[in-house]
């Protein structure tokens, strides 16, 4: 899936994502990058917060629907998106 993609969806509304977690296991996960979703307080502290490490490529940072926080995912983790399996096209997230 390419990752442009996968966040103009993450904008526009609740996603299910799979994906392998660094220790090997899979999880599902709910996110969104929905400004109507986020909490205005948590979306502010969160973009501040990601402006302030050094940005990365491979990874997403989004808003966990059930833990109600901000995590990452590396796009090239995702085993599925809204259930359907994909595959990562995105060039910057592939090894050169």
């Amino acid at each position: 899936m390419n990752k442009d993609l996968l966040i103009e969806k993450l904008k526009n509304g609740t996603v299910e994502l799979a994906f392998v977690k660094r220790d090997g296991s899979n999880r599902i996960m709910r996110a969104t990058l929905s400004d109507a979703i986020i909490p205005h307080q948590t979306r502010d502290s969160g973009s501040n917060k990601a402006s302030e490490k050094k940005s990365n490529p491979a990874v997403i940072p989004l808003w966990d629907i059930e833990a109600e926080g901000w995590r990452s995912v590396r796009v090239d983790s995702l085993l599925s998106v809204d259930g359907f399996s994909v595959e990562v096209t995105n060039a910057e997230s592939s090894p050169p």
